[in-house]
C-alpha cells in the first residue's frame, strides 16, 4: 500500500513574512487578504486589499470555493494604531466599536450594528462595557450593561478588593494565592503554579515542570497529560495517558 500525503494547509506570502492566504483542503474554506477577481484593486494598485498601507489587517475574510464569504471582518484604526471598530460583514449585529481615553486606555466597548460612520452602534447595544482607571492604570471600575464592579489596588498594583467577590490574597512574592472566585493557587520555589484548588480546597489540577521549568504534565484526577519538547522548547508530542493526541513537526529554519 503506497503512502498518500495530504496537504492540510497551504500558505501564500507577501514578501518574507506576511501571510496573505491560508488555504485549507478541508473544509474548503480559505483565509484570504487578497481581493477577488471581481473586486477593485487597493489604493496603491495592489491586490492585497486585506492589509492597509501599514501592514495591519483591514479586511479579514474566510471564503469558500465559490468565493462566498463564510466569515468576514473589516477593521479601522486611529492614528496611534488603536483599533476603532470591527465590522462583521456576515452578521452585522455582531460588530464592535471601541473608544479610548487620552492615555490610550480602552474606555468603552459596544456590540451591535455599526452606524454609517462606524463610530457607534445603531440604537441600543447588545452588550456594552466601560472602564475607569486610577493614576497607575489599574481598573477602578468596570461597568457591563449598566452593572458596575469596583476594584481597588495597593502600591504594588495588586488587586486588593473586588465588589461582590472574594478578596484576593497574595504571598510575599506577589503571587496570587486566592482569586476573586475563591480558587487557590500553590507555587513552587520558582514562583510557578503547581496546583489549583477549588472553593472547597480540593485539588482540581496539578502541573508538573521539568528542570527547565517547562510545563510538561497536567494531572486532573487520575488523568495525566504529558508534553514532550525539543531542545528549542517546541512541543513535539502530547499524550493523554498512553494515547498520543497530537504530534507536531517543526521547520528547522
Amino acid at each position: 500500500m503506497g503512502l498518500v500525503r495530504l496537504t492540510d494547509t497551504a500558505y501564500s506570502y507577501l514578501g518574507l513574512g506576511s501571510v496573505v492566504k491560508r488555504a485549507h483542503a478541508q473544509p474548503g474554506v480559505d483565509l484570504s487578504y487578497i481581493k477577488l477577481s471581481t473586486e477593485s484593486v487597493g489604493d496603491a494598485g495592489d491586490q492585497y486589499t486585506g492589509l492597509d498601507r501599514f501592514g495591519r489587517i483591514a479586511d479579514q475574510r474566510w471564503i469558500n470555493g465559490s468565493g462566498t464569504d463564510v466569515d468576514r471582518y473589516q477593521y479601522g484604526y486611529d492614528r496611534d494604531g488603536k483599533r476603532l471598530y470591527k465590522d462583521n460583514k456576515v452578521i452585522a449585529s455582531l460588530s464592535e466599536v471601541y473608544t479610548y481615553d487620552s492615555l490610550n486606555q480602552l474606555a468603552t466597548y459596544k456590540l451591535g450594528t455599526l452606524n454609517g460612520t462606524k463610530t457607534d452602534v445603531r440604537g441600543s447595544p447588545t452588550t456594552s462595557q466601560s472602564w475607569d482607571y486610577d493614576a497607575a492604570g489599574n481598573w477602578d471600575s468596570i461597568t457591563t450593561n449598566s452593572t458596575t464592579q469596583t476594584r481597588s489596588a495597593n502600591k504594588q498594583n495588586e488587586i486588593t478588593s473586588v465588589s461582590g467577590a472574594t478578596t484576593p490574597v497574595y504571598d510575599s512574592n506577589g503571587n496570587l494565592t486566592t482569586d476573586e472566585n475563591n480558587y487557590r493557587f500553590v507555587y513552587d520555589a520558582w514562583n510557578k503554579v503547581v496546583q489549583v484548588k477549588n472553593t472547597s480546597n480540593v485539588v482540581i489540577v496539578t502541573y508538573g515542570r521539568d528542570a527547565l521549568h517547562r510545563h510538561v504534565t497536567d494531572t486532573v484526577g487520575s488523568t495525566v497529560t504529558d508534553r514532550f519538547f525539543s531542545s528549542d522548547w517546541q512541543v513535539l508530542e502530547t499524550k493523554v495517558g498512553s494515547n498520543t493526541v497530537t504530534r507536531n513537526v517543526w521547520s528547522p529554519v
